[in-house]
């Protein structure tokens, strides 16, 4: 609360030099009435809704657990709509988040929808697979996304 856009996403890789402009721009022309949405996606060993680094104790564990066999129901999509809202009297912004989670199972039934997913996955630069915290359990996910690709080191 309090902090310039920024300074809030520094940790993310590439930011300030590839939107840190533009995300800018964006924040000084909002207008009251007309809220902005966005959406936000990341994968995740645990449905939890709260993954602030502080409570990354409570599950970086489960990351030991995703194997080739299991990833779908071990590993959870997750999608954030946020909000970006001028509220009229104080012309403050209101930042509003709802997390969506589900098993990457549920979400990847179809062969071509894994296909797609594990496309985007193989294709994150290493710094940002290492931000969205895949890196640890990412060979097991490609191996279950990719059933045909599947070796026994993935296990």
């Amino acid at each position: 609360m309090g902090h310039p856009v920024l300074d809030i996403h520094a940790p993310v890789p590439g930011f300030g030099e590839q939107l840190g402009g533009a995300t800018v721009r964006l924040m000084r022309g909002l207008k009251s009435g007309r809220p902005v949405t966005r959406v936000n996606w990341g994968i995740s060993v645990t449905p939890q809704l709260d993954l602030a680094p502080w409570t990354q104790p409570e599950w970086r564990h489960l990351r030991q657990e995703v194997t080739a066999l299991n990833a779908g129901e071990k590993c959870y999509l997750r999608l954030e709509r946020q909000t970006l809202s001028v509220l009229p009297a104080s012309g403050a912004i209101l930042f509003t988040i709802h997390t969506y989670r589900a098993p990457v199972a549920s979400e990847v039934e179809d062969p071509e929808r894994r296909r797609l997913l594990a496309g985007v996955l193989r294709t994150l630069p290493p710094e940002t697979r290492d931000y969205k915290g895949l890196t640890a359990f990412l060979p097991q996910l490609l191996a279950w996304l990719e059933p045909d690709a599947r070796s026994d080191s993935s296990r």
